[in-house]
């Protein structure tokens, strides 16, 4: 269950990493789990609360887009759902 589980939340924020307003409360909905179990299990599975692992998400996707060098930064803030390009000054 939990590589499952690993698996299908990692999709889940490749799919939504765009969206600026995707939240846990959007990512409990799409996983059939309560805020709380949704919490208690990316702690035990990734060691971080939900709100900080779709922030690192968005920074690691972020950090290797900009290493490949074919967009701006105001081009990957929106494409990883960062809503100002300053949150990278």
């Amino acid at each position: 269950f939990d590589e499952q589980f690993r698996t299908r939340l990692l999709e889940l924020l490749e799919k939504r990493a765009a969206d600026s307003s995707f939240s846990t409360t959007d990512l409990s909905r799409e996983l059939n789990l309560s805020r709380v179990h949704l919490y208690r299990k990316t702690k035990e599975l990734f060691g971080t609360a939900p709100s900080e692992l779709i922030r690192n998400f968005r920074l690691n996707k972020a950090l290797a887009l900009l290493e490949q060098r074919q967009w701006t930064v105001s081009e990957i803030t929106y494409r990883t759902g960062f809503t100002s390009p300053s949150y990278f000054s």
